[in-house]
């Protein structure tokens, strides 16, 4: 294989280098966190991660997306679209630069950000290590910016083979995808010396038949990517979205969105048996080998084909989890400024970074409650959520 085709030595250990940086990051937050816990205090002084979108624009229209998909939320809530004033956002990653987090920049499509060119000076001054979760479309626009960045992970939505991508992404999707990330490991093999690390996000929608399981691993390789992760569909049914506007009355006086309606989806023709059983042979044969890319399933917990078709045929089936750590451990902040705890819901909102500063919003009263009531009680709309799966230290509080 040549240079761009395979990671070598030297990424290897930086990687490794970045991902020691981050159990670092987990093992101090966890002592707050357990702190917080066991106080009963649930006020936390920084999460492990902030995740920033910039702005909640997209390029596509990708037709399982709960944004800009066919149901997509902001196709009627165009006032909640927009793009995060550049001076506001360098002012509040300033205010919290000493805490140690790791920086998810995420959308809606990040690089629509009109003000990308100055986010990305920040972040190559300052060095952080920073996600990036991207269709990865409108890279070729930045690559110069790009390629200068060390620290830089990218989580690329690619949905198969050509054939599957484009008839879920928009025709020219995939060909866009290949030739960015080929023209983003020269310009970073030029400039920083490090390859990107790249994680391929693979949506198991019911727009997935059985074959495009291996066909997006066989993608994976070719494209060269770290790792793949077969990431099982977000979805609600109209029964536990109606129960969750009850629940939020009851417990937070707040009267729901309809937002929960864009993650209802047609399972109707899906083959869940035979995409269950792909997926599990997957998993059970390349996910523990000494290979490129490293196979992994979100759920962490859906090991078998039983599991995985019980996701999509029980919407109340929660792989034995209760308990939703994510309120702790992760914060998004939105183009206004408001700060959330739960992807794709704005109904519960913290606080606002653009009104107060990020401590405040983030241990506001309404973040504290939230937080309480996830230690005992969790949403009808959470079971399917990945949020509710990549909290690192649930097993640790299994009985408490």
């Amino acid at each position: 294989m040549g240079i761009l085709n395979s990671y070598r030595v030297k990424d290897l250990l930086h990687f490794l280098k970045m991902y020691r940086r981050h159990q670092r990051r987990n093992k101090l937050w966890f002592r707050y966190f357990r702190e917080a816990f066991e106080n009963g205090s649930f006020a936390m002084p920084f999460p492990a991660i902030i995740q920033i979108l910039p702005t909640e624009r997209c390029n596509l229209s990708c037709k399982m997306c709960n944004q800009w998909g066919e149901r997509g939320y902001y196709h009627s809530h165009d006032d909640a679209v927009g793009d995060m004033p550049i001076e506001k956002l360098i002012s509040f990653l300033n205010s919290i630069e000493s805490s140690d987090f790791l920086l998810n920049i995420h959308g809606g499509e990040p690089f629509c950000y009109k003000h990308m060119d100055k986010l990305l000076d920040y972040i190559i001054e300052t060095g952080r290590d920073t996600l990036f979760t991207t269709n990865a479309t409108l890279l070729d626009k930045y690559l110069p910016k790009l390629g200068k960045l060390k620290n830089a992970m990218y989580f690329i939505s690619v949905d198969g083979d050509q054939d599957t991508n484009d008839q879920i992404r928009g025709s020219g999707t995939f060909q866009k995808i290949k030739d960015n990330l080929k023209n983003l490991k020269e310009s970073c093999l030029e400039q920083s010396g490090i390859m990107p690390y790249f994680s391929m996000n693979f949506c198991v929608s019911e727009y997935i038949k059985p074959s495009s399981i291996l066909q997006a691993y066989k993608v994976a390789k070719e494209l060269c990517f770290f790792n793949i992760n077969y990431g099982l569909l977000w979805f609600v049914v109209d029964e536990a979205g109606h129960e969750y506007e009850q629940q939020l009355k009851d417990e937070f006086q707040i009267a729901a969105s309809d937002c929960w309606k864009a993650l209802l989806h047609d399972f109707s023709t899906f083959n869940g048996k035979g995409v269950s059983q792909a997926i599990s042979k997957i998993r059970n044969n390349l996910a523990f080998r000494l290979r490129l890319p490293y196979v992994s399933v979100t759920p962490r917990d859906a090991t078998s084909a039983e599991q995985i078709e019980r996701h999509f045929s029980e919407h109340g089936y929660s792989h034995g989890r209760e308990k939703c750590l994510m309120p702790f451990y992760f914060a998004r902040v939105h183009s206004d400024g408001n700060v959330i705890f739960c992807q794709g819901f704005r109904d519960i909102i913290a606080g606002n970074v653009f009104c107060n500063d990020f401590a405040t919003a983030f241990n506001s009263e309404v973040a504290q409650k939230f937080r309480e009531f996830c230690m005992r009680n969790r949403f009808s709309i959470c079971s399917k959520c990945c949020g509710f799966y990549l909290s690192p230290i649930f097993d640790g509080l299994k009985g408490k």
